[in-house]
């Protein structure tokens, strides 16, 4: 089965995403934060969100981290919407090549919607924290948004933090799947 692993480099292609500096500077003026206050623009986007979230939360004590998730996952995602038809692009040309699953750090839904104009998020489980599990199905392919998706704005990766917990879910569900063959015997220690 073939399977693609795919970037946000190709929203950046056809001009449908905006750097990381200008997401910041957007999220951090919605929530009246002054952008020059920011240094998370220069950081890279791990470190910067850290900062830029902790900023956000400090100054408005009635902002919850979903709040500013969610923002960033409409700066995102506002861009690519503007353009209306998207079956002229490389999205639609990747989702016509021949594999089954497609997994990307893409957090919108224009690959979706390059073959299903109207494409609306699918509900396929009820993971909303983490992407081990949950996908969307657009032109018979199963699409794994594995940094989270704007549709599900907690599941959206970004700092340290949401890493760490999506790393640490991972282990757990590869742990809880390993059958062990032998259990530890302490006689076997005699032997040593």
């Amino acid at each position: 089965m073939a399977i693609l692993l795919i970037g946000n480099g190709i929203n950046r292609q056809e001009c449908l995403s905006e750097k990381w500096e200008t997401v910041a500077q957007n999220v951090v003026a919605r929530f009246g934060v002054d952008s020059k206050s920011v240094d998370a623009m220069s950081r890279s986007m791990t470190l910067g969100y850290e900062m830029l979230e902790h900023l956000i939360l400090n100054n408005n004590p009635s902002v919850r981290t979903i709040d500013v998730l969610a923002a960033i996952g409409d700066e995102v995602e506002s861009k690519s919407k503007l353009k209306a038809d998207l079956s002229r692009t490389i999205h639609s040309k990747i989702m016509a090549l021949p594999v089954e699953m497609v997994f990307t750090t893409k957090y919108d839904y224009s690959l979706e919607r390059s073959v299903e104009s109207d494409f609306k998020k699918k509900y396929m489980t009820k993971e909303t924290t983490y992407s081990l599990k949950r996908y969307q199905i657009a032109g018979n392919k199963q699409i794994f948004h594995i940094h989270g998706e704007v549709g599900y704005p907690y599941s959206i990766s970004l700092g340290f933090e949401r890493y760490c917990g999506a790393l640490e879910k991972l282990r757990a569900s590869i742990v809880e799947n390993v059958k062990i063959e032998k259990r530890f015997d302490h006689s076997d220690l005699e032997s040593i």
